[in-house]
């Protein structure tokens, strides 16, 4: 501001002078610009070049190995920090690549990329490789260790693409039943009577469905092969075998899940007097909770056929339904089986074969508290399109597809 003034005041003075020849004019103008800018002393300035665009910092070198060896020697060993090592090496790396030598590795490594999709012939050695059937039963995540040289280059999503791509599927062995006719004619024959009974689909909120399954860290319970999607899954069905573990006892009815009970080794094996011992109470207790309409099923187990048995039930109000023989698909809680033992897998702490019996029981019981019980209430009111006939007659296996509602598996992350 100071500037300002003193430049308004000289301009007034010369111009109150009113110098009249030229040259004094033009010697009132220099003076003015010699107190304006006095750095110059009245030589004429430079024209200043024009703005240009800024040139952008070139990358700086990586370190060779020996440099990093170096720096990292002096920061170690010496006891140097790292602007004394910048020092030390004539300013000649950055402070940065100084800190990125001592933190970092001394020998940079590449990363190895894996192939993303494989070739046309490719998929045709991994299609004949495949129709040998050595690793049939191998699971895809471990499949590439076995596969040719050359191969083994992809990765496991590689694989499993190339695998839909030659129309090859991974499917779950189910477990071999044989039915007579008589038995396909009873199911059809039982399914039409039950539609009658109960044609709504609310009527099947008070029929309690019960079962029994081994808990047991043998994986024989679910087991995937690999085939052609035009094979017949019956040629790989897995043979019936007696497995070594508890036997888990459960119910639900509607959207309500009954108690569950864990047959215990020294019960021993399970017959009409220890039924009735510890199970007939759980389903009594259950039928208290649920009301009028309660219907109790089971399936034709030696202990449930057992005359004892159905005099125990009937001594205590039960109403009791015929099953019929060989379809434990008919029922609902067959795929709530599949749903626990598919949460069991991805939760369960370490691999199922490793899990000691207190691990396994704790895994169960989670398994069941996990449940979601509309879920449960769905699976009931979708019971007539279970009983349809076009899905009774000719099926030949043990238990049915979970249906469009099946609800996700919710992971630990």
């Amino acid at each position: 501001m100071a500037t300002h003034c003193f430049h308004l005041r000289i301009y007034h003075c010369t111009m109150a002078a009113a110098p009249a020849s030229a040259t004094e004019r033009a010697r009132a103008s220099l003076s003015i610009s010699n107190l304006l800018n006095p750095a110059d002393d009245g030589q004429p300035q430079p024209t200043p070049d024009p703005p240009s665009t800024p040139q952008r910092k070139t990358k700086q070198a990586d370190l060779s190995r020996s440099d990093r060896i170096r720096i990292r020697a002096l920061h170690e060993w010496g006891g140097h920090t790292y602007e004394e090592i910048f020092e030390l090496t004539n300013r000649k790396f950055t402070q940065r690549q100084i800190q990125r030598a001592c933190t970092g590795l001394a020998t940079l490594q590449k990363q190895k990329k894996r192939k993303g999709r494989m070739t046309t012939p490719e998929k045709q050695q991994l299609q004949a490789w495949l129709e040998e059937g050595r690793n049939r039963y191998t699971p895809i995540y471990l499949l590439r260790p076995k596969l040719p040289p050359s191969l083994c280059q992809y990765g496991e999503t590689a694989i499993r693409r190339a695998i839909s791509d030659i129309d090859w599927l991974s499917v779950i062995r189910t477990r071999e039943i044989e039915r007579s006719d008589q038995n396909k004619r009873q199911r059809v024959r039982w399914c039409q009577e039950m539609k009658q009974r109960r044609p709504n689909p609310e009527d099947w909120f008070t029929f309690c469905f019960s079962d029994e399954t081994w808990a047991m860290n043998d994986p024989m319970w679910k087991k995937r092969v690999l085939m052609h999607k035009d094979d017949d899954k019956r040629k790989y069905a897995l043979k019936k075998r007696k497995p070594k573990g508890w036997m888990f006892w459960t119910c639900f009815a509607g959207g309500r899940k009954g108690p569950c009970f864990f047959w215990e080794k020294e019960y021993g094996g399970i017959n009409a007097v220890k039924y009735i011992r510890y199970i007939i109470p759980l389903v009594a207790c259950f039928r208290n909770q649920i009301g009028d309409g309660f219907v109790f099923q089971q399936d034709n187990a030696p202990s449930h056929r057992a005359r004892a048995t159905k005099n125990a039930f009937r001594e205590l109000g039960i109403e009791l339904v015929v099953w019929p023989p060989y379809s434990p698909d008919l029922s609902p809680i067959e795929n709530v089986w599949a749903w626990m033992k598919d949460w069991m897998e991805l939760h369960s702490p370490v691999d199922i074969q490793d899990l000691n019996p207190i691990q396994l029981r704790r895994l169960v019981y989670a398994a069941w508290e996990a449940v979601p019980e509309d879920w449960l209430r769905r699976l009931a009111y979708g019971m007539l399109r279970r009983l349809d006939p076009r899905n009774v007659e000719g099926r030949v296996r043990e238990q049915k597809d979970a249906s469009a509602g099946r609800p996700s598996i919710p992971s630990l992350t």
